[in-house]
């Protein structure tokens, strides 16, 4: 029996291919499969049989008439199996989105960034706040050992300590010569080891000062600090204060002097204490964040200190060390974070 060449026939959506082309359908297997049915009958009767073939090799072997097997044969009927998109194939119009189901989900993608993005970006900001204050202290703590190196104890750096501070009926503070003399040589031994770009020293009005302060609550801070040193670094940093307020500074937990850095300068908001203005201590041998697990109960603690909560003046000076220490200011937070228990918000 001759090898006859049978079409498959396919409809709007299949392809047509003769039988004698199958070897050709198997080099696009990538994009579907060949699916042929073949029915065989039996030489002296019996049941009839048929085969569903996947492959080139096995419709060719089917559709060829055998002698010694089969009385008769009939040739394989075939169609190709779309299992992979083909965009030249496809004409309905349910394959695209309706602009309803677009809309959709744009809304519920908004939705989603809007509730996340912005405590992200709440994140992120107090990462790099972490980040700042504790590259000023080591640039600052650097620098005081540097001094000490240099100038002996501090206790021997020539400091009068006979200070004397008035404030005016509009809370501003104003010093003596000999306040505004000790004042000045501090920033002197230590401003030697630093990259100072200006210096603002009390009653110097052709100056950069703060304008507006807040402590941790948001209440305005009384403005004192318009009228003290404010050393501004070439990175921006200021460094607010350095009061000489101890006559004696000769043992190690003696407080000598204290000073505030405002890590983003004095012209970037919100110039805050415990958010980006963070008070430090100067001892004889170093200087030391405020707030600290070992701070007196009678000084600026942590839990009395950094609360959102407390009315204190001081709301806010007793920050530092956690945010050094701790690496975060979950303090903005909640209220309820000590050293001793819970120190992160849930």
């Amino acid at each position: 029996m001759n090898k006859k060449e049978k079409s498959m026939r396919r409809n709007d959506n299949t392809l047509q291919l003769k039988v004698s082309e199958v070897s050709r359908v198997s080099k696009v297997s990538g994009q579907g499969r060949l699916a042929c049915t073949t029915t065989q009958v039996p030489a002296k009767g019996g049941q009839v049989r048929s085969t569903t073939l996947e492959t080139a090799k096995e419709v060719r072997s089917t559709i060829i008439y055998d002698k010694t097997r089969h009385k008769t044969a009939k040739p394989a009927s075939c169609k190709f199996l779309i299992t992979q998109s083909l965009s030249h194939l496809i004409t309905s119009q349910k394959a695209a989105f309706t602009l309803a189901e677009i809309l959709i989900t744009l809304a519920v993608i908004g939705i989603v960034a809007a509730l996340t993005i912005p405590n992200l970006v709440m994140k992120y900001k107090e990462k790099v706040t972490v980040t700042k204050l504790r590259k000023a202290y080591s640039i600052i703590n650097s620098a005081y050992q540097m001094a000490l190196l240099e100038n002996g104890d501090f206790d021997n750096w020539g400091f009068y300590k006979t200070g004397i501070v008035e404030t005016d009926e509009d809370g501003n503070l104003h010093f003596n010569d000999t306040a505004i003399y000790d004042m000045s040589l501090l920033w002197e031994k230590i401003g030697k080891n630093l990259n100072i770009t200006e210096k603002c020293m009390p009653e110097q009005n052709n100056c950069t000062r703060i304008k507006a302060y807040y402590n941790l609550n948001g209440e305005e801070r009384r403005s004192d600090i318009n009228n003290v040193p404010n050393i501004t670094l070439n990175n921006g940093m200021v460094l607010i204060g350095g009061w000489v307020n101890s006559a004696s500074c000769t043992n190690k937990n003696d407080i000598c002097s204290d000073f505030a850095i405002d890590i983003n300068g004095i012209k970037q908001p919100p110039n805050a204490f415990g958010q980006d203005i963070f008070y430090f201590y100067i001892h004889p041998n170093n200087i030391m964040p405020i707030g600290g697990k070992t701070e007196p109960s009678s000084s600026r603690t942590f839990e009395n200190n950094c609360n959102r909560t407390s009315t204190s003046e001081d709301a806010g000076y007793g920050c530092t060390a956690w945010v050094i220490e701790k690496g975060n200011m979950d303090y903005l937070h909640c209220n309820d974070l000590s050293w001793t228990g819970k120190q992160k918000c849930d």
